[in-house]
């Protein structure tokens, strides 16, 4: 409703099944990389595509087959969001995925969305308080030359605080 709200009309390639509630992630199937890679073919081979946003790719060939789609299009600005770790603390992304998401997706966003949990992973140090996810936020920022919006959800003394690093 919210795209239809905005005049667009909004595409969804399924990545990855969860079974989960606040208390915690139950299960995670993953689809084969090849049928991502088809529901994405379907996509751009039907809609003029004009932003993208990532989810849970929770494997390496998940991020392979959605960077190599988007390499082919490098005028659609992309919003990253890693979905490495769940409100629950679940881990969402295998961890051999960490390397693939940083090395062949992450360096093609125009804008990378960790919650805290993600930015200290990807960082390489804690996001913790404003200060902490300021230090991330540049990091990832200087790293990968885009913009860094850590989502603040995971922060106890300030649960709405998320911080824009451009």
């Amino acid at each position: 409703r919210t795209f239809h709200g905005f005049g667009v009309h909004g595409c969804t390639a399924i990545a990855a099944l969860t079974a989960q509630n606040p208390a915690g992630v139950a299960a995670i199937v993953p689809v084969d990389g090849a049928f991502l890679a088809s529901q994405l073919d379907a996509i751009f081979a039907c809609y003029e595509i004009r932003a993208v946003k990532t989810g849970m790719l929770a494997a390496p060939e998940l991020i392979e087959a959605a960077a190599d789609r988007l390499a082919a299009r490098p005028a659609i600005p992309v919003v990253v969001d890693p979905v490495m770790v769940a409100t629950s603390g679940a881990r969402l992304l295998e961890p051999r995925a960490v390397e693939t998401l940083s090395r062949r997706l992450i360096p093609r966003a125009a804008l990378l969305t960790p919650n805290r949990p993600e930015a200290e992973a990807l960082a390489g140090r804690s996001a913790a308080g404003l200060a902490g996810a300021a230090a991330a936020a540049r990091v990832l920022a200087d790293r990968y030359g885009c913009a860094v919006l850590v989502k603040g959800g995971h922060d106890p003394d300030q649960p709405a605080a998320d911080l824009l690093c451009i």
